[in-house]
């Protein structure tokens, strides 16, 4: 819902889920239900956010918001698509705050790219710890599991050597991190 409200790749995403300090708070999560609850309010969060970009956007363009097309987080003008500017672009890194308007014009069923489509999943698969070469902890994780799993387990060190983390995802990228650890 979001990726299509402000025309932007769905893989382009990072979803924060459970913190309700930077995250509206759902209450509780249950399929269907988190939808029906939140949905509407990252509708228009997203859609707020869209008009913002657009008419900033259109103002470093020199045009009037009705004059640009949004496609992929970036802004052009409709008759000169040379002139564009993309999102990153007017957010900078200090980013920028709006107010959600609850009567924001939001897009139409029949406008959406992402919402209806089946996404491929692509979250971590295997897992393995070692500790100076010798597997500690490994884990092959299947279908229920959240895409950031919290993986917790305890490793005795008995002399100093390294960690060595290790992981697949399910596209098949490999990923690795290594620790020294000093036994004193």
């Amino acid at each position: 819902m979001v990726a299509d409200e402000l025309d932007v790749a769905f893989d382009k995403f990072e979803m924060v889920m459970g913190d309700t300090g930077t995250t509206p708070d759902q209450w509780l999560t249950g399929a269907n239900l988190t939808i029906f609850q939140g949905g509407a309010e990252l509708r228009r969060a997203a859609a707020s956010a869209r008009s913002a970009l657009v008419a900033r956007g259109a103002a470093r363009l020199r045009v009037a918001p009705e004059d640009v097309n949004v496609s992929d987080g970036v802004i052009q003008v409709k008759n000169e698509p040379t002139r564009k500017v993309a999102y990153g672009d007017l957010l900078g890194a200090e980013g920028f705050q709006i107010k959600v308007d609850p009567k924001v014009t939001l897009k139409k069923h029949t406008d959406y790219r992402v919402v209806g489509k089946s996404i491929p999943r692509n979250v971590i698969r295997t897992f393995t710890c070692r500790y100076n070469g010798e597997t500690v902890f490994s884990a092959r994780l299947s279908s229920g599991i959240a895409a950031n799993p919290y993986l917790r387990f305890f490793v005795t060190a008995r002399e100093s050597g390294q960690l060595t983390f290790e992981w697949q995802d399910d596209g098949g990228v490999r990923g690795g991190e290594t620790v020294a650890v000093t036994v004193v």
